[in-house]
């Protein structure tokens, strides 16, 4: 199963989603939690606790890259791109208008 991350940060509320094999498995505006949640990772960390996975097990990361707010644009795109640097895996960034 190849495990994909996309963060969304802008525009608020900011959100994660998880999906695998064309399927959203964890979309964080579904939980009441996250409504006013701006800690990506923290959302990323429990969605893949939610699905007994961990950040070795994503193989893709996309992201938004705006047009938004720049600080909430940064910080999705610095939080993702230090992720895949770190696993070692590719980022996917689309703008606001190709999603």
């Amino acid at each position: 199963m190849s495990l994909t991350l996309a963060v969304e940060t802008s525009y608020f509320p900011y959100s994660v989603l998880l999906a695998a094999d064309n399927e959203i498995l964890f979309d964080s505006k579904e939980h009441e939690a996250f409504s006013e949640q701006r800690d990506i990772a923290l959302m990323t960390q429990q969605g893949l606790n939610m699905l007994n996975k961990t950040v070795k097990d994503l193989e893709k990361i996309i992201v938004n890259i705006g047009p938004g707010g720049t600080s909430s644009v940064r910080t999705g795109v610095a939080y993702t791109n230090s992720l895949a640097y770190a696993l070692k895996i590719p980022v996917c960034p689309v703008n606001f208008f190709e999603l």
